[in-house]
């Protein structure tokens, strides 16, 4: 008889404890379903979905809202570690001209100067188009660009000059000139970069008859003497894939990470890992090229010792942006984990481009582009 109801009760347990486990059964199944879908993501290069207060808890870089601060076309920003910032642009309304803004970074904001136009050629009127900009910690500023405003129209040729300032001046200053302009490649659309370390390195477009990206890897020829950039990558540049609009960044561990467009009617934005090591010569990129966002163009990157990444980008007509870490068990991958939080003054902004440096970020884009109006905006973000 004891027997017998002991087999009841087992029986009974079991039929009480089969709705727990099938609930528990069921709820490991969806945990595992929705850790596949996030795995996949980051598989992909994607982002998993974050609301913005996850993304701001998660990260914290928040641009906040951003601040008039000129006019001008095309523009790009670098900045030191004692938080000087230089802005370059193409002037607005004028034909083949660009200009300079030296910037102080102070707390959440940033103060700049007056512009300047950049001296080019008084001798043969050269003109020129969409530059970009580098600062070193001692405050030579490299600027380069294209005397093309297109792809292939004509010959196109790549320029750069290096020009110094006081690191320690603050925003109202302009750029003493060390070098004339000088050539360095065939190409469009480029996009430079300079560490600690003193590595320089360049991407941009093909030139005349040429198809894809190209790198470059130099170091200034012999300072505090010469300024010149010697091209320890060889003479010309180095192609290492396909696409248009690149942007490049390096931090102090000789660490870089580039962004680009597939395409100019594509907007799928694929990035790339490398490093550069002695002599120079190359830049070792990964062996693969993820795919990290499918509905975004005018992609740029900034890259921090940390192996903290920040992206920005333009989404649905929007300003837009997300967070990384390098990944330290996968040299190819790097973890994307949140989104940028922006509150822009205007919607109608364009061509972000990003620059930081320690908890810094700071962001320009040009609102109203392509008219005799087109304003420039600032953000700064402390994360």
């Amino acid at each position: 008889m004891q027997t017998h109801t002991a087999t009841i009760d087992r029986s009974y347990n079991r039929l009480v404890r089969a709705p727990r486990r099938i609930a528990v059964t069921l709820l490991a199944f969806i945990l595992t379903f929705l850790a596949s879908r996030t795995a996949r993501a980051q598989d992909d290069g994607t982002t998993p979905d974050v609301s913005a207060s996850d993304a701001l808890s998660a990260c914290n870089v928040n641009f906040g809202e951003g601040t008039m601060f000129g006019y001008g076309l095309y523009p790009k920003v670098a900045v030191n570690a004692s938080g000087l910032a230089v802005e370059v642009e193409q002037l607005d309304g004028s034909i083949g001209k660009i200009a300079y803004r030296i910037g102080q970074v102070s707390g959440s904001s940033v103060t700049w100067g007056d512009r300047y136009e950049v001296p080019i050629d008084p001798f043969t009127n050269l003109r020129a188009y969409r530059p970009s900009a580098a600062i070193t910690k001692g405050g030579q500023v490299i600027i380069v660009w294209s005397n093309s405003a297109g792809r292939g129209a004509g010959e196109v040729l790549l320029w750069y000059r290096v020009g110094q300032v006081d690191p320690n001046g603050g925003a109202n200053q302009r750029i003493l000139w060390l070098t004339l302009p000088y050539t360095w490649d065939a190409g469009f659309n480029s996009s430079i970069a300079v560490n600690d370390n003193g590595l320089i390195v360049g991407v941009h477009e093909s030139g005349t008859n040429g198809t894809g990206l190209y790198y470059r890897i130099g170091q200034f020829t012999d300072p505090p003497y010469s300024y010149y950039i010697k091209w320890t990558s060889g003479q010309h540049g180095i192609r290492y894939t396909g696409g248009v609009s690149p942007n490049i960044a390096i931090n102090n561990l000789n660490q870089v990470v580039e962004v680009h467009q597939v395409q100019a009617n594509e907007l799928l934005l694929h990035y790339v890992r490398g490093t550069i090591s002695a002599p120079y010569s190359n830049i070792a990129f990964a062996g693969d090229q993820p795919r990290y966002h499918s509905n975004a163009s005018e992609p740029t990157i900034a890259l921090l010792d940390s192996g903290l990444v920040i992206e920005s980008q333009m989404e649905s007509g929007k300003l837009g942006g997300m967070v990384g870490q390098l990944s330290t068990t996968d040299s190819i991958k790097i973890n994307w984990t949140c989104s940028l939080l922006f509150n822009p003054p205007v919607t109608n902004q364009e061509r972000p481009e990003l620059a930081a440096i320690g908890n810094t970020a700071i962001l320009v884009t040009v609102g109203n582009p392509y008219t005799n109006n087109s304003r420039l905006y600032s953000y700064v973000s402390k994360f």
